[in-house]
Formats: structure tokens, sequence, C-alpha cells
């Protein structure tokens, strides 16, 4: 189920623009894309490619006390709800849920301090201190971050059932705002992948005062100056990031008008401050009033779908990154050719479909398939587009390993063989296949190109020693607002358990990235997703039986760390738990707009 793709619309009041709706046959608007809160504590909502026309807006009602008005909102991704925080004559902060309909809100908690708060240097939590507002979930803590003007940075927790020592409502307050650029004040603040399950996150301020994109190290409250906005801004009226593109939204009153804007939001590795303007206008968007909140609407947290099964009788099933060690009940994948193996899986980042590979004899197959009913269509039969090219040989004494190169929507296909691992990239609607090893010469490398291989300037793993058996590229979503720099190919060595980097992926070159850690030595899949490549998770075991268990892998260094619960004891990310599948061979995680 959509998260909010599920409330009914209501005819625009007071933020409607001129002459919209005044026939009363004309139906109403469905809900936009982007939700907008005004200090007058109206809710509205606009569609990103077209942000000129207010398509809902309602009125905020059911405060607990007169005179109580919003100061900013967020939805949560844990359980997709709308959120809002409070202030009231006496600056007493409150959170409540509203109805994107009806504007109806419902009591959550009134915002005391936490006794646990041991922050050094700050005093607990009396009241909310500013007169404006930035309010953004951290979606890997599932707690509610407030930043204000007068420098406040407060981390707010809203129930115990993820932590059990925790009531709702209890607020640490963290280390004022401090750094970056001079005088700055944050009024806008967004986190980037915001969905359940996340491996990581970073914190986004928008510094009024100069007019500049700044990092926030979260509970220190330290800013780092990363980009001009490239605008000068009289108010930030709203902040939020997309999940899944990674491309950060803003309202912003320049001048006499207030447009809707793009933010560029870097990848971590680029040198800081950038001299590019991080702003761009989509539209103006013609708003009665004073905006005090942007959130953008949330698509369902993303599903991991699993692999399972002999080569001849393979089954799907899935999970939640947060709780892999529950799964849903096998579905028989039906629909294959007499003589089909289904090698692996991956979604195609432009359509949002999963497809599999399959080797029947020697040859080469794509098929899509429905994870929820495992019913396959072939969409192509592999051939080789080469110029010297003769027939493909998939052998069977290999093993295979795809994943979707996001920015050039082609299926990437590695092989295991020592010293003569293949790599090939493939047009999956017409199965043309480029065999890289017959058309690139590989420095550092052997006569054959572009078969994989250790990189002459990294010589680790030797060229002898190390058996690819899991692919995966970042930046794994399709936009026309693509950040960079590009998408990243890493593959998995199980010969000696490291994270390598295929760079570039057309020469095969491997580059070692580090250990993986522990005993892991037998992995069944690596996927990455997430805007901000939120999710980076493998499949491994120890040994060549038994079930599974969910990791995150850091591709920077190479460690893996459990992945799964927020809280809880026992082995959390055990997929399937102590009697899940023995038999997984990939992994492939669904989650974008298509």
């Amino acid at each position: 189920m959509k998260f909010k793709k599920k409330f009914v619309a209501l005819a625009l009041s007071s933020l409607v623009l001129g002459g919209c709706f005044s026939d009363d046959d004309t139906p109403a608007m469905s809900a936009g894309d982007v939700f907008l809160l005004t200090d007058a504590n109206q809710l509205a909502s606009l569609n990103r490619d077209n942000p000129t026309q207010l398509r809902t807006s309602t009125q905020l009602n059911g405060f607990m006390t007169n005179g109580e008005v919003a100061i900013g909102m967020d939805f949560r991704p844990f359980n997709g709800n709308l959120y809002v925080v409070t202030k009231d004559a006496s600056d007493v902060g409150r959170v409540y849920t509203a109805n994107t309909t009806t504007g109806a809100l419902t009591f959550i908690a009134t915002l005391v301090a936490d006794p646990a708060d041991d922050s050094p240097g700050n005093a607990a939590y009396a009241t909310l201190l500013g007169d404006n507002f930035g309010v953004d979930f951290n979606p890997a803590a599932d707690a509610l971050r407030v930043v204000s003007d007068a420098g406040q940075n407060l981390r707010i927790f809203l129930d115990n059932d993820r932590r059990a020592t925790k009531t709702a409502g209890q607020t640490i307050t963290d280390l004022e705002i401090n750094g970056g650029p001079a005088n700055a004040e944050t009024t806008g603040a967004a986190y980037t992948n915001s969905f359940d399950g996340t491996s990581g996150t970073r914190l986004f301020d928008i510094d009024t005062i100069n007019n500049r994109l700044v990092l926030q190290s979260a509970n220190p409250g330290t800013l780092t100056d990363i980009a001009p906005l490239g605008v000068t801004a009289t108010a930030v009226n709203g902040f939020d990031i997309d999940p899944e593109t990674n491309v950060g939204y803003a309202l912003l009153t320049v001048g006499s008008s207030k447009g809707l804007y793009t933010v560029r939001i870097p990848d971590p590795a680029e040198t800081f401050p950038l001299t590019t303007n991080a702003a761009a206008l989509l539209g103006n968007v013609n708003i009665s009033g004073n905006v005090i909140g942007l959130a953008v609407e949330l698509n369902e947290n993303p599903t991991v779908v699993g692999l399972n099964g002999t080569l001849t009788a393979p089954t799907l099933f899935s999970f939640s990154l947060r709780t892999p060690n529950t799964i849903s009940s096998p579905v028989a994948v039906t629909g294959l050719a007499m003589g089909d193996q289904l090698l692996g899986i991956d979604v195609r980042p432009a359509t949002g479909e999963l497809y599999g590979f399959v080797r029947n004899g020697t040859s080469g197959k794509l098929y899509t398939i429905n994870p929820d009913t495992g019913a396959a269509t072939l969409e192509s039969s592999l051939s080789n587009a080469n110029t010297a090219g003769g027939a493909l040989v998939f052998d069977a004494g290999k093993n295979y390993s795809i994943d979707f190169n996001p920015a050039a929507d082609r299926l990437r296909v590695v092989s295991s063989g020592i010293g003569d691992g293949e790599n090939y990239r493939i047009n999956v609607d017409t199965g043309a296949t480029i065999v890289e090893r017959d058309r690139l010469a590989a420095p550092g490398g052997d006569a054959a190109g572009g078969d994989l291989q250790a990189d002459a300037a990294a010589p680790t793993p030797a060229a002898a020693d190390f058996s690819v058996t899991q692919i995966a590229y970042t930046r794994n979503f399709s936009s026309t607002i693509r950040p960079s720099p590009a998408t990243k190919m890493f593959d998995i060595d199980s010969t000696n358990s490291t994270l390598l980097q295929q760079l570039p992926p057309n020469t095969g070159l491997l580059r070692q990235i580090g250990a993986i850690g522990g005993t892991l030595d037998n992995f069944a899949g690596f996927d990455v997703v997430g805007g901000d490549d939120g999710a980076r998770v493998i499949a491994g075991r120890v040994g060549l039986t038994g079930p599974y268990s969910l990791f995150d892998i850091n591709l920077g260094t190479g460690a893996a760390t459990a992945a799964g619960a927020l809280i809880g004891t026992g082995a959390t990310n055990q997929i399937g738990g102590a009697t899940g599948p023995a038999d997984l061979r990939d992994l492939a995680i669904i989650y974008n707009q298509q």
C-alpha cells in the first residue's frame, strides 16, 4: 500500500489560485506529491512537475489549546503518517499526526525533557526557542529532529514500540548549532534516505542568513559549509529531500515571489565548499500567507526480493529491510522454458520491473518476473553485438552475477572464473550484448581486455586469486535530475571476502576497497538502493549450509555490520530466521516510483 496515495482531495480554500475550481461539477483533484504548511495552520499540496497549481487544501483542526500554531511537519518513514510540531503561547511544544484529507489532528505527546539527556553543556529541554524552525525525521534513528534560528537542536522520540525505554515526547537537547558560515541561522532541515531500514543518512540545513546549503553533524550541531544556493532568499519556507532520487526541494521567498526550487545534494566524496549553485527554480507557487513547512510524500518502503531454490525450480520470497527474519511465503517462478536456469535477479530502475537472467545450455535469455506471483515473461534472447562476435557462451561451470547500470540503462553481467572472469553489457530490450573482453584493452591487464582482472595500479587482488560472486551499482534510480558524480560499481570477492570496485566497469579492472570482516565466506546477494545509497546490503553466511544473514556493507571500507531491527536481540538479521532459506542465490530491492 502506498503511504500517501490514499487520500481523497478536498476543494481548495484560501490557498487556491484565483479562479480555480469555481465550477461545482469539476471533479476534485487528488493530492499532490509535495505538502505545504502555513503559519495559519493551512495544509496544502502541489505536484513538483507543476508547482504553479495547488491541488488540495484543508485547515488543521483539533489543537489542544487556543492560539496553538504549527511550526513544521514531516512524514515519518516508519509508518508514512504526517507528523506536525506545534507551539502554544507559552512556547510549549507538542506533536500530532495530521489527516491530510480533513486536517484533523491526533495528539501524540507534549515535549518534555528526556531524563536520559546527558548532552554536555546544554540545559535540559524546557520550551521551544526561536521564531523559525526546521523539522525532519531521522530515518535511521526514527527520531524527530527540530532545529531553529535560535540555535536550538532537538531530538524527539515519539513512542516506545521501537524503544522500550522511551516515552512519546521525550526530548534531548543536543548541542546548539555551531560552526559553518559566519552567523549561520538554520531554518530548513532535511535528512537523506528517508525510508525505514536505511543503513545511513545525512542531515542538510539551509542557512537563511548566508543563503548557503550546509551539512549538520546531527547531535553535535556542527555545520559544514557545502554550497551557495545561488539566490538571495529572504525566507526558507520549507525544505525536504526525496529519498529515492536524493534531490532536495525547498520553498524559498526570493524578492516578492515564493518559488519551489530543486536543491542539489552532493556526494560525500566531493570537496567542500562547492562553487556551483545548489538551487534551481522549478516554478513560482502562488500561495497566500507564510509557508513554514514542506514535506515530500513518501512511497512505500523498500522491499527485498530473494531468489531461492534450485536453478531449474526457483522460488521468490520477500521481506523488509527492517525485519529480514520475517519473510513472505515463497512463490514458484513459472513461465520458464524447459532447460532454463534462473541465475540472478535485479530491478531495472528505468521501469521498476524485476528482471531475471537465464541460462539455457550455453545461451542466455532475459525475463521479467512478477515478484508477487512469480510469473515470468520472456523479454529477449541474448546475442553478440560485437563487430567480430561469435555465439555467446555462458559456461555452466561459472557463477554469473547481474546488476543494472542506472545511468546507462544497461544490464551488467559478470562471471566468477578465476583469471578469466567475463564482463558483459546488455541492452535488455533487444538482447544485444557487448562482450567487453573482445573490444577493450585494459591498462595493466592481459590481452583479453575487459575480462575481470586486478588493476596494475592496485595490485591486490592478484589476477589469479579472486572470484567475483555478486555485483551492485550505486545511485540506483532513474531520474532526469541526476546527482553527480555518476554511479559506481562494486563487486564481492568471495575468495578473499573483500569488497572490490570495478573501475571503470567496462574495462573490468578491480580495485580492492577492504575486508568485509568476520568469517563470512559465502555470499548470495548484494544490492544498493536509495538516493544517498541508504541501503547497501549483502546476504552472507559462514560455510555452505544453513540460512543466510543480512548485512550492511560500508562502501568506503568494505566492513559489514548486521542489518535489520532498530532494536532487538538475537539474530534479528537472519533472513527468515533459524530455518530460513538455505539455497539463497540473489537479492534485489524494489524501491522506485514506477
